[in-house]
């Protein structure tokens, strides 16, 4: 995974595990795009064009969506989706879902308490919130049966 000698804290290693996985992650649902529009053309449900042209096309294709919640229940924090091709049974895309921010939670505690303003917290969230995990609002039950719909 190319990783740098363990010189790094532990919260500082595991990032570095995490955004080698997701590379990973990425690079892998790239491939199996590719795959899926390669095999529609081979099919012919998509026109004949060069490699090239086919790269930038945009395809249709069945997928069915799995989900899964971190725990059972409806209170649950954190899930995944997966999209995946109904042609090859790839996984085409993957996002996490989260209620939780661990930054936002400790920064609303310490508002809380009285150490942070409302405008200190306002001005931390602004620069906090492009790299904030919290994607997610409403009950776990909610983004659940939406996904299942699909499928």
């Amino acid at each position: 995974m190319d990783l740098q000698s363990p010189v790094y804290s532990w919260p500082n290693h595991t990032q570095l595990l995490e955004e080698k996985a997701n590379e990973l992650m990425r690079m892998n649902c790239k491939e199996a795009v590719w795959e899926l529009k390669q095999f529609l053309r081979e099919v012919g449900k998509v026109q004949q064009c060069t490699d090239e042209e086919l790269k930038q096309k945009v395809v249709d294709a069945g997928v069915s969506f799995d989900c899964s919640w971190s725990r059972r229940g409806w209170s649950a924090r954190d899930g995944i989706v997966a999209a995946v091709s109904e042609d090859t049974g790839k996984v085409l895309d993957i996002t996490n879902k989260t209620k939780s921010c661990p930054s936002c939670s400790a920064k609303e505690d310490k508002r809380a308490e009285g150490k942070v303003s409302r405008i200190q917290f306002l001005e931390w969230y602004i620069s906090h919130e492009p790299q904030c995990r919290l994607n997610h609002e409403g009950s776990s039950q909610v983004f659940f049966s939406i996904f299942t719909h699909f499928m």
